[in-house]
């Protein structure tokens, strides 16, 4: 029987255990936790292709956004996730 890779097992964004529940003032309260290893690399591998091909002048068909911008946006993302796990 072929079993799942152990890191492909790992990089799911959404982890099983993430619940929603109803605080006791009627406040919703979303519980989540911080990113895994692998995912955190494979963000920042994105970040650093999207600054690479916006600095060599790769443009997307539409000129709404920079692809530069896009890299500095998932890089600054994993810090902003990880800071909301963590409060």
């Amino acid at each position: 029987m072929l079993e799942t890779a152990r890191f492909l097992a790992d990089t799911r964004f959404v982890p099983p255990h993430r619940v929603a529940a109803i605080g006791p003032k009627g406040w919703l309260v979303l519980a989540v936790s911080t990113l895994s290893h692998g995912t955190t690399t494979i963000l920042y591998l994105i970040a650093v292709l999207l600054f690479l091909a916006g600095f060599f002048g790769f443009k997307p068909g539409t000129q709404r956004v920079r692809l530069d911008s896009l890299g500095l946006a998932v890089f600054v993302f994993v810090f902003f996730w990880n800071e909301w796990a963590l409060t």
